[in-house]
């Protein structure tokens, strides 16, 4: 299976209505965002689905402690809201669709700090220098642990379940144009799947700094179908998978969906 930026455009911001077009108009014409933009338009996802259950296990089993000794107090503010034009998940999947591989948090690191740290660590430094003011080095290099850490697992979680539903026939469609513009996670034909941790900050249910697939896909003809699914919180130091009784559920309420919508054809 491939997903290509031209089909996940077709699929979800030709036929996600006004909001949908104007944000991908607005980030298309944003400065500072050509190499983003550029590397996004000619991105295809496809070893992403040729991973399996067996290879998460292998990855979960191989990786280490992504957060370390870090206390969740050592976080800071601005690094957690720190934004550039490259996403984390950007670097994430290209990760994958270069080496075909999930990665550990070891590799996922390294990754960071060399092959991505033009997109990423060279865009924090001058943000890393002003916090010196305030911060030693030890909680500065903390804080910005906590933050990729973080990422790292919700990361592997989200393609654990695309795995997952795969492999129980649900050929769950996954972009980064969706994922990072239009905060959709998964989409299959009109249906947009959202999973989430609650977390204030970001997201619990509808509220959150961020704003939610509902937003963008409002006005669409004929509308989409979003469900919204809440994962269960993801722990210190540990990749929370969705529990299998989580995904089950969820499984079901596709099914049916899907079943209905073949039955309306």
């Amino acid at each position: 299976m491939k997903v290509s930026f031209s089909e996940c455009y077709c699929d979800l911001v030709e036929n996600g209505g006004p909001t949908a077009k104007r944000a991908y108009r607005e980030w298309v014409e944003r400065p500072g965002y050509g190499d983003v933009v550029s590397f996004v338009q000619n991105f295809d996802h496809e070893k992403l689905f040729s991973l399996s259950p067996d290879d998460i296990r292998e990855t979960l089993e191989k990786t280490e402690h992504a957060l370390g000794n870090v206390p969740k107090e050592h976080q800071i503010r601005e690094i957690e809201d720190f934004t550039c034009p490259f996403a984390l998940q950007h670097l994430f999947h290209r990760f994958i669709e270069r080496t075909g591989n999930l990665p550990t948090w070891q590799r996922f690191w390294r990754w960071m700090n060399k092959q991505a740290k033009p997109h990423w660590l060279d865009q924090i430094a001058p943000l890393k220098l002003r916090l010196r003011e305030n911060y030693s080095d030890q909680r500065i290099d903390d804080a910005l642990r906590w933050r990729l850490g973080k990422f790292y697992y919700s990361a592997i979680r989200e393609v654990e379940f695309l795995v997952w539903m795969h492999s129980q026939g649900i050929p769950l469609k996954y972009h980064l144009l969706a994922d990072v513009l239009l905060r959709a996670d998964y989409w299959i034909d009109r249906t947009i799947l959202c999973t989430y941790a609650p977390n204030p900050r970001y997201r619990t249910s509808r509220q959150g700094r961020k704003n939610p697939a509902e937003f963008y896909f409002d006005g669409a003809t004929p509308p989409f179908k979003i469900f919204d699914f809440e994962v269960e919180q993801q722990g210190f130091g540990r990749a929370w998978l969705t529990t299998e009784a989580s995904k089950r559920q969820i499984l079901e309420r596709l099914r049916r969906e899907l079943a209905f919508k073949k039955e309306v054809k």
